[in-house]
């Protein structure tokens, strides 16, 4: 993103695996077959929400969270159109938020998404 301050202070090889690759896995879940989150403003939603409230890393870990969605959506053909600063207090806004409000904050985040997602036609 051309910005060193939102790069991770220490090597990504620090941070738990297992709980990287759930929060990385929360796009595809699915419940008989049935995904849970549809459509790209949904499944960008689930994994923000997954990594900004995941503690994967000793340190920076809203800022693997915005990294990583950025970069899912960039392989997702598709972008934020948001001021430089509108994702990262999202971010912030989730880490916070109760996680009994799991479902309640993905509904909001989609929403906010959705209104933002600007997919490159290919």
């Amino acid at each position: 993103m051309g910005d060193l301050d939102l790069a991770p202070p220490g090597p990504l090889g620090r941070c738990d695996r297992n709980t990287v690759e759930l929060a990385l896995a929360k796009p595809r879940t699915a419940y008989g077959g049935v995904e849970l989150y549809l459509g790209l403003a949904a499944k960008t939603a689930a994994l923000l929400y997954g990594l900004s409230k995941s503690q994967a890393c000793h340190e920076g870990n809203k800022r693997v969270a915005l990294l990583l969605t950025v970069a899912f959506l960039h392989e997702n053909d598709a972008r934020l159109n948001t001021r430089r600063l509108e994702l990262a207090e999202q971010i912030v806004a989730i880490a916070e938020s109760d996680p009994t409000d799991h479902d309640d904050v993905i509904a909001a985040l989609t929403t906010w998404i959705a209104a933002r997602l600007q997919e490159d036609a290919s």
